[in-house]
């Protein structure tokens, strides 16, 4: 079932979205940037920070090498 939203509404859904926009982009701004600026150092310590990755290589395997279960 569609949900009729009105004009009021609508506003406040929009406003709502920006502001997480707005969130979001104040955390990813200055990691895309000390990324441009430190490169892989900058990659492998945000891979260990946000997922516990501390391997070596970003190397990704290409379409022939990937699992068939993936």
């Amino acid at each position: 079932m569609l949900r009729i939203i009105n004009l009021e509404s609508a506003g406040t859904l929009l406003e709502r979205n920006n502001a997480r926009l707005d969130e979001a982009l104040q955390v990813v701004t200055p990691i895309i940037a000390d990324v441009r600026k430190r490169g892989d150092a900058a990659l492998r310590q945000y891979a260990k920070q946000f997922d516990n990755f501390e391997g070596t290589s970003f190397e990704v395997a290409t379409q022939g090498e990937l699992s068939g279960e993936l």
